[in-house]
């Protein structure tokens, strides 16, 4: 018998024009107890509880990393930039629709921002 824990150990890069941005992440498990197979029970499907068991770890692990990259990607990393690439200004983006309005005011020239 026994028990079965882990853990997820993730390092995410970003990088975009000439900056990058790292996110550690370590996700714990606990301990869950596995015990020994029964007189009743086939090792074979002693083995395949443990590795579903590991399965459904890697799904929440996975579940979980999915959650906290959506949250950064929509809140975090816009805190994060100081700059935009294109006119090298400063950008609020919390305050973007009135940005938007400002370029339409002023006549933005869609050719001018082309990559």
């Amino acid at each position: 018998g026994g028990t079965v824990s882990g853990n997820t150990v993730v390092c995410t890069l970003a990088f975009e024009s000439g900056a990058n941005v790292q996110l550690h992440s370590t996700l714990s498990f606990d301990q869950v107890e596995v015990g020994p197979p029964t007189l009743l029970e086939d090792e074979a499907l002693w083995a395949k509880s443990i590795i579903d068991r590991i399965r459904c770890m890697e799904d929440e692990a996975i579940e979980k990393l999915n959650s906290m990259f959506s949250e950064v990607s929509t809140t975090s990393l816009r805190r994060l930039r100081r700059v935009m690439p294109v006119i090298r200004t400063k950008f609020d983006w919390d305050n973007s629709l009135s940005h938007h309005l400002d370029v339409l005011r002023q006549g933005h020239d869609k050719n001018k921002f082309k990559h």
